[in-house]
């Protein structure tokens, strides 16, 4: 059953710690020096957006990225 998500990133808060690219890769890349969530677009002040339909596999792993962010820059929301 596919779950919906909407995802915020805040790329100023990022540190580059890759621990969501490494736990989301479909979601999230490192690239340089910070992360970046693919296929967002921004929304204002560095806040990057994404509205997400994902199998309960999936939306786990973006969920348990969001808790792995060391800087709290990812949200994610039922």
């Amino acid at each position: 059953m596919a779950r919906k998500l909407r995802v915020e990133y805040n790329k100023s808060r990022c540190i580059g710690n890759g621990s969501c690219a490494a736990i989301a890769p479909g979601y999230f890349e490192l690239k340089g020096k910070k992360a970046e969530l693919l296929g967002s677009k921004l929304s204002g002040n560095e806040i990057y957006l994404i509205g997400v339909e994902a199998s309960d596999d999936a939306a786990n792993r973006i969920i348990d990225a969001g808790i792995a962010c060391p800087v709290n820059a990812i949200g994610v929301f039922d």
